[in-house]
């Protein structure tokens, strides 16, 4: 019953999938896609943009961009994502210079992406912060400039200071209107500093309060979207407002840093009422409460009474890696993929990197999709409420 439910729900966003080809419904003549590695989403600003790019977030030693960008390039990548917030954009675009004066891809080749931090959400400081990350990227435009998250920091002298506190609490600017931020998107395009422009962690509802005020139509919505998160309705919104999806985690923190394997990673079920950093290291350790108060559940591994669920882990999805002798990431990312959602998997391992792309080989069954799409478990890894106050902010989105 399950399964024909979320069926029926993908049907509504006008894309059924079976083996390998995506059925687009509303297509005049019925065509069928077949995506490859060189695929590309088509924006309803009239560019085109690489299924499969490169997250670039929390990549932050200069020989780990190098290589990284030198090996997805290699490997057939043309898409990158990076944001303000990733304090890197510098290492990256001395990466891009090295590689165009080399010959080996043009300027138009690539797809590139950054993103408005929060601190800059005030109209007069969005143009200002787009021009500082073209300026570290060493580009004279962006393909796709986002809003990385709709809540607003203060701004203060230090542009790198994005959550800024005082008395000892996060300084919201609950002030500020994000259709005037928007507005200020906007004329980013008319400037020819961005050729798209679009939002990131964003509901529904601040979705269609963009595209409704908007003279400019957002192009993007980033969310977090994985097999244990499929943001079925999200994703058919965006699908009727012509807005391509791109999935941030498409398999939790594989690669983070913060995290020193699986076993010290906690998923979040989401909606949660509380959530609290309790410090940052090489393991991060969080507590969360539910909506049963009596239930605290510390990451430590010997001390959680919570069942920790690893999607790379997951019963199903090692099944099915074994039955396509493809990695678990590959049959992660082809069941987003035949979604038509674009995917941005982070790694700077360069066999990872490699291996990612071949996701594209791998031809998953139509029941096997909906074993996949039937995984949902309503977790949320990323909440982005480091500090107490921010769910606060009256356009906090979870």
């Amino acid at each position: 019953m399950l399964i024909c439910q979320l069926l029926r729900r993908l049907r509504t966003s006008g894309t059924v999938r079976t083996n390998r080809t995506i059925y687009r419904n509303m297509a005049p003549n019925g065509r069928r896609i077949l995506l490859k590695k060189e695929s590309t989403a088509k924006l309803s600003s009239g560019f085109k943009m690489p299924y499969m790019g490169l997250g670039m977030w929390q990549t932050d030693k200069a020989d780990e961009v190098e290589k990284a960008i030198e090996t997805a390039i290699e490997a057939g990548y043309r898409h990158f994502d990076t944001a303000f917030a990733y304090e890197n954009e510098h290492l990256i675009g001395k990466t891009l210079q090295k590689i165009f004066e080399s010959g080996r891809v043009k300027r138009e080749d690539l797809f590139i992406v950054t993103k408005l931090p929060p601190n800059g959400m005030a109209p007069e400081s969005v143009k200002y912060f787009c021009q500082k990350s073209l300026k570290d990227l060493k580009l004279d435009y962006a393909d796709l400039y986002l809003i990385h998250f709709p809540i607003a920091t203060k701004r203060t002298e230090d542009d790198s200071n994005l959550y800024p506190v005082e008395n000892g609490q996060l300084a919201l600017d609950t002030n500020f209107n994000l259709l005037d931020t928007w507005k200020a998107m906007e004329k980013l395009v008319d400037e020819k500093l961005v050729k798209s422009i679009g939002i990131s962690n964003f509901n529904s509802e601040q979705v269609q309060r963009i595209y409704n005020a908007s003279r400019i139509k957002p192009a993007v919505l980033q969310v977090e979207c994985h097999a244990y998160l499929p943001q079925i309705d999200l994703v058919n919104l965006c699908k009727k407002l012509g807005i391509v999806v791109t999935a941030y985690s498409p398999w939790e923190l594989l690669d983070s840093p913060i995290s020193s394997s699986h076993d010290n990673l906690l998923p979040v079920p989401c909606p949660s009422q509380k959530f609290v950093e309790l410090s940052r290291g090489t393991v991060l350790k969080r507590v969360v409460e539910l909506k049963d108060e009596s239930r605290f559940f510390p990451l430590d591994k010997d001390k959680r009474n919570y069942p920790l669920d690893i999607l790379l882990k997951d019963p199903e999805v090692m099944a099915l890696s074994e039955r396509y002798s493809a990695t678990p990431a590959q049959i992660l990312l082809t069941y987003l993929l035949d979604r038509e959602i674009v995917v941005i998997p982070k790694s700077s391992n360069p066999e990872r990197i490699k291996e990612n792309i071949k996701c594209f080989e791998t031809d998953l069954s139509k029941e096997d999709f909906l074993r996949l799409l039937s995984l949902s478990k309503n977790y949320r890894y990323f909440l982005f409420n480091q500090h107490e106050n921010m769910p606060k902010h009256p356009e906090y989105p979870f």
